[in-house]
């Protein structure tokens, strides 16, 4: 366990890791709301998939 704080330690040490990391998880979640929103646009109407139909009670 000593180990893996060590080397998370490390990474954040190095200035560049950060801005490789941030550009990563900005590209991810701007490539998730393209997902989301081409799903949506595949469903019909922007209707989630797990919404239960109109009228009908469970």
């Amino acid at each position: 366990m000593t180990l893996l704080v060590d080397e998370i330690y490390s990474f954040y040490q190095n200035p560049q890791n950060i801005k490789d990391f941030e550009e990563w998880r900005k590209k991810k979640y701007e490539n998730k709301n393209t997902t989301t929103k081409k799903s949506s646009q595949i469903n019909g109407l922007g209707v989630r998939r797990h919404s239960k139909p109109a009228g009908i009670s469970l």
